[in-house]
């Protein structure tokens, strides 16, 4: 079995707005993980199959380049919400006169526009009719996705985003390294 992987590097902030603590496990019921906050994060795909290609290659490392101005050019440095975070309408309706502000996060959600990647919804832009600057910097530095973006559901959005794109059994897993000293790992 011949195995390969690559790395990418991202810089993004999020928030686990569902974070909730066991005392007695963590030694504190302090949810940090509820504010937003910052990672220098390592993307790995690991990749795998029987047999090698005509050039002697499981795959070119360059037929990845397409996931890196992805994550490059979506991720990098942006802040990443879940769609249903509390935060998220809160965010909106800054940028927005008060008579355009969202009621609810319903509300909300019917006006995202799902950016599509391989053909398939994965996260949300805003369309924001502000024309100041600033409005359009915060909203601009927003990805939403369906899911609490954890380590572990990064993963599984990433690894089914690389699995779809190269259309074949021969993406293993994603991980996703918040830190040095953590690691998340989606495998098939």
């Amino acid at each position: 079995m011949y195995k390969i992987s690559k790395q990418f590097e991202l810089c993004y902030a999020h928030r686990v707005w569902t974070q909730d603590l066991c005392a007695e496990l963590s030694d504190n019921s302090v949810c940090k993980c509820k504010q937003n906050h910052g990672h220098n994060s390592i993307i790995t795909v690991e990749l795998q199959r029987e047999y090698l290609n005509n050039q002697g290659m499981l795959l070119d490392y360059v037929n990845l380049n397409w996931f890196k101005k992805f994550v490059d050019g979506h991720l990098d440095h942006k802040t990443i919400l879940d769609v249903q975070d509390p935060w998220t309408l809160d965010f909106v309706n800054a940028t927005r006169p008060v008579s355009k502000q969202f009621k609810t996060p319903k509300d909300l959600n019917k006006s995202l526009k799902p950016k599509l990647i391989n053909g398939q919804q994965e996260y949300f832009i805003i369309d924001t009719p502000s024309d100041k600057p600033h409005h359009q910097e915060l909203i601009n530095g927003l990805v939403l996705v369906p899911f609490v973006p954890t380590s572990e559901n990064l993963c599984k959005w990433l690894f089914n985003m690389v699995s779809w794109k190269l259309r074949g059994n021969i993406v293993q897993a994603v991980s996703f390294s918040e830190t040095p000293k953590t690691l998340a790992v989606y495998s098939k």
